[in-house]
């Protein structure tokens, strides 16, 4: 499959790099004039979008001057009343500070999938923003939504802006000790710069020249790498996504008996992009290839599952190295107490991650990897 670069008439095959976006707005804040469009992407959270929605309602981003903001919620393969109970909540908490709602239930799952038909589908043409968030969080004051547009329309390099998530334990006044744990490992695997898909905010322009592959589990990475690379076409800028530094939202971790389960995804979806990544940096493009994955995913439906096989082949192990050690602390002769007192944390949750590891080896080499939820 080539790139198709003589195709360049808009909306069919060619969309302009991340680097020829005018971010009119970063020169001089004007956040009234935004078109908003608040996205969330649901499936199975009907016991949590009522009150993510109601989170949602008291944000004060309503109550600025300038065109109300619309709301896309997707519910995507659900076998629960998501929908139903995301309807109550809007009605009941959202009537008159919206532009417009569109509420969409759809037996397909995937969250790559409803990200696309989101973006590209759902929302209104003349969106210049986008604010997505996850079903099961809540946010950590009124302001947070305003500040996180503010921060990114503050930053003249920045197309994207991430929030901060910590877990709902973080706000008890006595910890457990598995608690205070729990808190350093999550602290420990932060990274700045990078998208937390749970909430974030970014220019439409940055986004509508993007199509993530149908299917991958690990649909936030290869939004970040995407973004940071202008879908490939150039070396990795950092710069082009702004964090806020503070908490912004409160979210549950997994469960005990699902812990597994859920880092396993994480290994999973984090080896299919690795793979997906030396995939289209061999390619060389000189433009984004976010209108070539919308091609191949409307053409071939399995291609990412082709990618995938051509990397595992017949070999015994498959999971990349880089991810089996990456829990490990790294020692920092400025803070060496600090550093001495996370290892044998770092250590226990490095063997975790190897006993995860061998479980997701396996699954890598089935069928339908990429699908993997």
């Amino acid at each position: 499959m080539s790139l198709d670069p003589g195709s360049r008439q808009e909306g069919v095959g060619y969309y302009p790099s991340l680097a020829d976006v005018s971010h009119e707005y970063a020169r001089e804040p004007r956040i009234g004039e935004l078109r908003i469009t608040l996205a969330i992407i649901a499936r199975n959270e009907a016991g949590n979008i009522g009150r993510t929605i109601a989170s949602l309602a008291e944000q004060d981003l309503f109550g600025l001057p300038g065109p109300a903001p619309d709301l896309v919620v997707l519910a995507n393969g659900c076998s629960d009343n998501t929908i139903e109970v995301a309807r109550e909540a809007v009605a009941g908490r959202l009537a008159g500070k919206l532009r417009r709602a569109e509420l969409v239930d759809t037996p397909v799952g995937g969250k790559s999938r409803a990200w696309n038909r989101v973006v590209h589908e759902l929302a209104a043409p003349d969106t210049d923003l986008f604010l997505f968030l996850d079903a099961d969080i809540e946010l950590a004051g009124p302001e947070v939504c305003r500040a996180l547009v503010e921060q990114l329309v503050g930053d003249a390099r920045a197309v994207a802006c991430t929030g901060r998530p910590v877990k709902r334990i973080a706000r008890k006044a006595r910890k457990s000790l598995a608690e205070r744990m729990s808190l350093e490992v999550s602290e420990a695997s932060r990274v700045d710069r990078a998208i937390n898909g749970s909430l974030y905010c970014a220019y439409a322009s940055a986004l509508r020249p993007i199509w993530l592959p149908e299917p991958t589990p690990g649909e936030d990475g290869f939004l970040n790498a995407m973004i940071h690379t202008r879908g490939f076409s150039a070396p990795m800028d950092r710069n082009l996504v702004t964090q806020l530094d503070r908490v912004t939202h409160f979210y549950e971790p997994a469960p005990l008996n699902r812990i597994v389960a859920h880092e396993q995804r994480m290994v999973i979806g984090t080896a299919v992009n690795i793979w997906l990544f030396e995939h289209f940096m061999a390619m060389n493009p000189s433009e984004p290839v976010g209108p070539l994955i919308g091609r191949r995913n409307a053409a071939h439906p399995g291609w990412v599952g082709a990618v995938v096989r051509e990397r595992t082949g017949s070999r015994a192990w498959v999971v990349p190295p880089a991810l089996l050690f990456w829990r490990l602390p790294v020692l920092d002769r400025r803070q060496p107490l600090t550093s001495l007192r996370r290892l044998p944390l770092g250590l226990a949750a490095t063997a975790f991650s190897l006993v995860v590891a061998v479980i997701a080896n396996t699954r890598l080499k089935q069928e339908g990897a990429a699908s993997y939820w």
